[in-house]
């Protein structure tokens, strides 16, 4: 077996194979991509603190906490810019930009919070970032997620539709000095550690090395 990600942010658990090796999140992402210029010219547009918010690729509708994220964020004083499905009903003005795709390895590194579903991938891409992030899971692996990075103190799980004071006081945690200098630690961590994806394909071909070399075929499944 071999884990996308660190040790540090999943320990084997007790039914996990024992040969099992921790690859790292990957990375092989083009860092040269530009952002659509609609989102580009909103960033250059204004002073105040950039939130981004995101209920992830896979919903096909927006979930109501989107809408509530992004009217407590504006009482904040923030702007917003919301990733996802886009009507034409919906409001956009100066606080707020709305666009259907924006590649995270060249947004994320200038905001301020990102408020999202708890998707792995971009949980990854958030910490390598050294951004705060706050957690809403809606399925699978994402309670999973939200848990471990709340107990490595990197983001907070809220529930934005029934606790306002829970909304408030993970703010105030993201826009915390203290806060900001333990994830610029963990962006350095990510970044000393590399590629996980080089290293899966690092491990792989050595193993089909080591397999061609005794002569087996790397590809039978015979034992």
């Amino acid at each position: 077996m071999l884990a996308a990600f660190p040790e540090w942010f999943a320990a084997p658990a007790e039914d996990w194979p024992v040969n099992g090796l921790f690859a790292g999140f990957p990375d092989g992402i083009n860092h040269n991509r530009l952002l659509p210029a609609k989102l580009e010219s909103f960033l250059h547009d204004g002073n105040a603190p950039v939130v981004v918010i995101t209920a992830g690729s896979a919903v096909a509708s927006r979930p109501s906490w989107v809408d509530r994220m992004v009217d407590f964020s504006i009482t904040q004083g923030a702007r917003i810019v919301v990733i996802g499905p886009v009507s034409h009903t919906d409001r956009e003005d100066k606080c707020i930009c709305r666009i259907h795709f924006a590649p995270f390895e060249a947004l994320l590194g200038r905001v301020h919070l990102i408020i999202h579903h708890a998707g792995i991938g971009t949980m990854a891409e958030a910490m390598r970032a050294g951004l705060p992030q706050l957690l809403v899971p809606m399925a699978h692996d994402q309670a999973d997620n939200a848990a471990r990075l709340q107990k490595l103190g990197f983001g907070r799980r809220i529930d934005p539709i029934t606790n306002l004071a829970d909304i408030e006081a993970a703010w105030h945690w993201a826009f915390n000095p203290n806060t900001r200098k333990a994830l610029r630690e963990t962006k350095q961590k990510l970044m000393a550690e590399g590629d996980g994806a080089n290293r899966i394909v690092e491990i792989v071909l050595a193993d089909l090395g080591d397999e061609a070399s005794s002569g087996r075929n790397p590809f039978s499944t015979a034992s």
